[in-house]
């Protein structure tokens, strides 16, 4: 194509607008095409990247799901199988924070009933990595998988999916620091505290002792021991847990420690009652040891005696344990001062029952 004179070729701006030279709006139209061309190359070129990442993600989500669902589904390890999902209490970082920082008790609610909430973990975890990168053995602390995995389970706050508080199947971590010789002390009572401590106090009435004219009570095997039914598969109970031990160590204890001071009485990895009930074979606290039938001098029966002195006389390792560990089952010489068969006593023990109480 050439010029209107035929002198060379045309200009691209006037062939496109034969009738005439180029207007300003012709050049407006023109800029506004190129740039709503390039505008929806940036956005294609955005959402690529995005749905990239996304699927990146979800990938790396599956990736670790199916992960820890493989670990889920291989044979326990030594520790037990819910060591995969029981919250690590003995982390160095961890065994920094107070017990108040998870969890929370009153004096109209003494026990912890429930886990933590988001709000508390958030504070030192990234939720939204931890649920993606380890869904199962962080989200499974508190919530169950078997319950995610069921058709349209949902998570909401109203079905949170939770395992029940606390996981039956799971042994805790804590020990409990007890002492029989602190607590058998002549006046470690719960009245007789509760006296005391009105008395500091300043106050009158007849709940008012003199510590200098009444003599401290002894405390007794039966104010946490009690016997059961002949019947009951155990026929002494224990006293345990907040509400019992709350009676002297509340908000406003009579003796320390509070029942805020969680660390002085649950201990990481701490001494834990012995299980030794049931273990002695064909013994039976009622009725075989609710009397004393050796025979007593006229001189003894003018002293007198603790009303719970047959328990200290065969668990005498109780009353002198300083940790709940060091309870141990009764000696065999304990048993013969008795069952030695002389006239009005039982006859020795069996060899079967000797032998159960030596090898505990």
């Amino acid at each position: 194509m050439t010029g209107p004179k035929g002198d060379g070729p045309a200009s691209p701006i006037k062939a496109k607008y034969a009738d005439g030279p180029a207007t300003a709006a012709d050049y407006g139209r023109r800029n506004d095409a190129s740039y709503g061309a390039a505008q929806r190359g940036w956005y294609a070129t955005r959402l690529s990247v995005l749905l990239i990442a996304a699927v990146s993600a979800a990938l790396l989500g599956f990736q670790s799901l199916e992960a820890s669902e493989r670990a889920a589904q291989m044979p326990p390890r030594a520790q037990g199988s819910s060591e995969r999902a029981k919250f690590p209490h003995d982390k160095a970082k961890h065994r920094t924070l107070d017990c108040a920082k998870c969890h929370t008790i009153t004096t109209t609610k003494i026990d912890v009933q429930e886990y933590p909430k988001h709000a508390v973990c958030v504070t030192c975890h990234n939720l939204a990595l931890e649920s993606i990168a380890r869904p199962i053995a962080y989200c499974g602390i508190c919530h169950d998988p078997a319950e995610l995995r069921k058709p349209g389970a949902v998570i909401t706050k109203s079905q949170p999916a939770l395992f029940r508080f606390p996981k039956p199947d799971t042994a805790s971590q804590f020990g409990a620091a007890f002492s029989h010789p602190t607590h058998l002390k002549p006046g470690a009572t719960e009245s007789y505290l509760t006296k005391q401590a009105l008395e500091r106090q300043g106050l009158s009435g007849p709940l008012r002792v003199r510590p200098d004219s009444t003599p401290p009570p002894q405390p007794s095997c039966a104010d946490c021991h009690h016997p059961q039914p002949r019947a009951a598969a155990r026929q002494i109970s224990t006293d345990s847990g907040h509400s019992s031990c709350f009676k002297c160590h509340n908000a406003t204890p009579v003796a320390k420690p509070s029942m805020y001071q969680c660390a002085e009485c649950h201990k990481l990895a701490g001494p834990r009652s012995p299980h030794l009930y049931g273990l002695v074979v064909d013994f039976k606290h009622s009725p075989d040891h609710e009397f004393d039938t050796r025979p007593r001098k006229k001189a003894d029966l003018i002293l007198p005696r603790a009303s719970d002195y047959l328990c200290a006389e065969c668990h005498k390792s109780a009353a002198s344990a300083a940790t709940l560990a060091a309870i141990r089952l009764p000696q065999q010489n304990y048993c013969s001062d008795c069952h030695n068969g002389k006239i009005g006593l039982p006859d020795p023990l069996s060899k079967k029952v000797l032998d159960s109480l030596e090898n505990h």
